[in-house]
Formats: structure tokens, sequence, C-alpha cells
């Protein structure tokens, strides 16, 4: 029989001493337990870190890219209403309209009409105008740029420049048809009217 001869403090503190190596061994083998479970994390925190250093000047060229897009199009929209403001400056071009309406007029007079010469200008209307326009009722008071075509050219007879009139009229492209002047032509070659038109629109 072995009796323990250690006063009561002794006896105690090696209890204690003996408790804490067990419990020490314990905790170091379950810390070391969860070393080698989070080895394969820790590899892939570093291969995830390795790849976003990779990655990371890709970003950076893809923020330049979106940055140059942005103000691309910033770009392109003040364009286009520089653009816009610039085609509400100009007149409407209606020459090509005009060409085809003064083709087709000749061709049903019997080609008794005969144009030597047309011009046309366009001048701005000034916002009193255009007022005093809307008080008359007149439908075409909305237009800021006036366009006037002048038509001068030969006819057979009177009534081919009256058919040729009225074809303009007829047409919704023009304000107003006036004929400024007409007169006999007497040449070597034919006899005949001499006018002059002027398209307003």
């Amino acid at each position: 029989m072995r009796m323990n001869l250690l006063p009561p403090a002794t006896r105690l503190r090696h209890a204690m001493r003996r408790q804490l190596q067990r419990w020490s061994c314990i905790w170091i083998l379950c810390v070391v337990a969860a070393a080698v479970g989070c080895v394969p994390s820790i590899q892939r925190v570093l291969h995830w870190r390795q790849q976003l250093a990779a990655i990371e000047p890709l970003a950076a060229q893809t923020r330049q890219v979106v940055a140059r897009t942005a103000q691309i199009e910033q770009e392109i929209q003040l364009a286009a209403q520089r653009m816009s403001t610039i085609e509400q400056l100009q007149p409407a071009d209606h020459s090509l309209p005009l060409l085809s309406m003064l083709t087709h007029g000749v061709i049903e007079s019997d080609r008794a009409i005969q144009i030597q010469r047309f011009s046309m200008h366009s001048e701005r209307v000034s916002p009193a105008t255009r007022k005093a326009q809307q008080e008359q009722g007149d439908p075409w008071a909305d237009r800021e740029v006036k366009t006037v075509a002048s038509i001068h050219g030969i006819a057979l007879h009177d009534q081919a420049v009256s058919r040729f009139i009225e074809h303009l009229r007829a047409d919704e492209l023009f304000r107003q048809v006036h004929l400024k002047s007409t007169g006999v032509l007497t040449s070597a070659v034919t006899d005949g009217r001499e006018f002059h038109l002027e398209c307003h629109y």
C-alpha cells in the first residue's frame, strides 16, 4: 500500500499539472488536426489569390474600356444633338421634288412648255412675322424658313401656261404660286409666250 505523504496543496498542484499536461496534449492534437484539415482550404485560397492577381490587369483594362465606351457614347449623343440643331437651322431641300414637278408639268402640257432656267433662295422668317401669320390663320405659319423658287420659261400659248400653273398649285408642296409676268415671245424659231413664276414654300 502506497501512501502519499505530501501536503494536500502539493498534491493538488501535482494533480492540476497532470490534468494540464493531459489537456494540453489533447488541444495540441486538436490544433494539429484542424491545421491539417485547413491545408486544402489554405491551398485553394492561395490559388484563388494567384488567379485574382493574374486577372486584375485584365479587369483594369476592362474598366478602362468601359469608361472609354461611356465617354464615346456621350460624344456620340453630343454630336447627334449638334447635327439635329444644324438640320433644324438648315432649310429643307426641295430641289428634287421641284425638278420632278417641273418635269411632270412639262409632260402633261404635251411639251408646250419649256423651262429655260429656275433658281431657289431661302430666308429665315422672323418670329414677329410667324406670329402675325398665325393670327391670320396661315397653315404655313409654323415654318421658320421660307423658300422661293423662281421659274422662267416659254410656252406655245396661254393655255399651256395656265395648265402648268394649275399643275403646280395642285401639289401640296407649294404655299403659293404666283404668275409674276407674261409676255409675247417673238423669235426667228418660234412664236409663243414667255413667263415668270414664283413658287413659295
